[in-house]
């Protein structure tokens, strides 16, 4: 599969962002499940990293408005899928609901993996 780097200087390939949320299924066992219904995903080109990284910081900000309105969500997160490779994760940005604001909060900084550092 073609990386950006291979593409030439003008060419952006897909990134898709999907949101989640992670509850209970009962016994205690959290596991991340797709928030599409309230959140769809988005697909956007990006030509370089700097492009993800607003990417993420803003789908995030709009995704955590979104999800903090149900109350059952304790934690969500964005991911970023490189569709040339298939859908390879490539980048994250993690929430929690604050105990102080009952808001979800930002658990650290977007991270990210450019397609072109993964050789």
């Amino acid at each position: 599969m073609p990386e950006p780097d291979d593409m030439g200087p003008d060419v952006a390939a897909s990134v898709e962002l999907r949101a989640e949320v992670q509850y209970d299924h009962g016994n205690h066992r959290w596991r991340w499940s797709s928030a599409g219904e309230l959140v769809p995903s988005m697909r956007e080109a990006a030509r370089t990293p700097r492009d993800l990284q607003v990417m993420l910081t803003v789908y995030g900000r709009i995704a955590a408005r979104l999800l903090e309105k149900d109350k059952l969500v304790l934690r969500a997160r964005v991911t970023a899928h490189w569709l040339p490779t298939g859908g390879t994760a490539i980048g994250s940005y993690d929430w929690y609901r604050s105990a102080e604001t009952g808001r979800l909060i930002p658990a650290q900084e977007p991270w990210t993996l450019w397609p072109g550092t993964m050789r």
